[in-house]
């Protein structure tokens, strides 16, 4: 039987705003986001990036997960950290 080799060995992706440009055409007066998503998304896509993001982490990442844990709640350490009883 032949192994299966994923295409994907590891998935990329990025985190972290693009610098905001100055530049100031006619199609960005109308629609400013338009612009920056199509390079943005065009910059991943040369660069191999296999997910694509805008790169925006919003909010608390961590609290979405420890929310889920025993022992945690809300901000607030209750009791015995464990692990989940099932996959967050």
């Amino acid at each position: 039987m032949k192994p299966f080799i994923p295409d994907i060995i590891l998935p990329t992706t990025v985190v972290g705003s693009y610098p905001a440009k100055p530049k100031r055409t006619l199609k960005s007066l109308f629609d400013p986001l338009h612009f920056a998503v199509e390079e943005a998304v065009s910059l991943q896509k040369k660069a191999g990036i296999t997910i694509i993001s805008d790169g925006q982490v919003r909010g608390d990442m961590i609290g979405v997960f420890a929310s889920k844990l025993p022992g945690i709640r809300g901000s607030d350490v209750i009791g015995r950290v464990m692990p989940p009883d099932q996959a967050i």
